[in-house]
């Protein structure tokens, strides 16, 4: 165990902003209702995403409003935990407002010695493989521009949404999608995974032309959305 004074010394550094290493992506960060004795906390933050927009032409709106939703935030809170070198998030709390958005804060921790450290709590879950960083859908922008005044489906996965090189003889064009981020905050494998979060968000169960380009200002994908005429999962003729 570490001396009292030790112990001080490593919580004032804390308190005062000492930099911590940061943590691999994929590192196990703990929770707890409260901050375990034996850790040092490592500083507070806040992370919050919109409501889902409704159906309709949309420009520069945040990728975040198209998956909100507090298991959301909570690898939010994960990614920025590693980042900070934390191994705990303590004192989680989250709420939502009016219009769908939620908003959660915490308290990220690390243990004084990690070597006599007692388990902080059960392990945050590790978002599917190939997901979407939130600070990378965050620095993601969606243009919708629709060809049909309503549309109403249930949602989808991203990896339940196909991608076609032309529309489906089977399909209808619901409209155009595009996704968008500045020079080098993300790639174009994240803004194809964007089209498919967003289509499935609104019930689309297809992309048609995807079509990806990088410049010197950024990157963007655009695509066609597109549907069987009649929804197979309602309609028995459709089937």
């Amino acid at each position: 165990m570490l001396a009292p004074a030790r112990l001080l010394l490593l919580s004032a550094l804390a308190a005062c902003g000492a930099p911590v290493a940061p943590r691999a992506p994929d590192a196990p960060i703990a929770r707890a209702e409260v901050m375990p004795d034996g850790y040092v906390a490592l500083g507070t933050t806040r992370v919050g995403c919109g409501g889902m927009p409704a159906w309709g032409r949309l420009g520069h709106e945040p990728l975040t409003r198209f998956e909100c939703s507090f298991e959301t935030l909570s690898q939010a809170l994960a990614e920025q935990g590693r980042a900070r070198g934390a191994t705990l998030v303590a004192g989680r709390r989250c709420q939502g407002k009016p219009g769908g958005a939620l908003s959660c804060t915490a308290t990220f921790g690390r243990a004084a010695d990690e070597r006599a450290a007692e388990p902080a709590g059960p392990l945050l879950s590790t978002p599917p493989e190939g997901s979407l960083r939130f600070e990378t859908a965050a620095s993601i922008r969606v243009d919708l521009e629709p060809t049909v005044a309503t549309f109403s489906r249930r949602a989808r996965l991203p990896d339940e949404v196909g991608e076609h090189r032309d529309l489906p003889v089977s399909h209808v064009a619901l409209g155009s999608i595009k996704a968008r981020c500045a020079f080098d905050a993300c790639r174009s494998r994240d803004l194809r995974t964007s089209l498919r979060v967003a289509a499935g968000a609104f019930g689309v169960s297809d992309l048609a032309g995807v079509s990806c380009r990088e410049t010197s200002h950024g990157s963007s994908c655009v695509a066609t959305l597109a549907a069987p005429e009649r929804d197979p999962e309602r309609d028995a003729l459709a089937r």
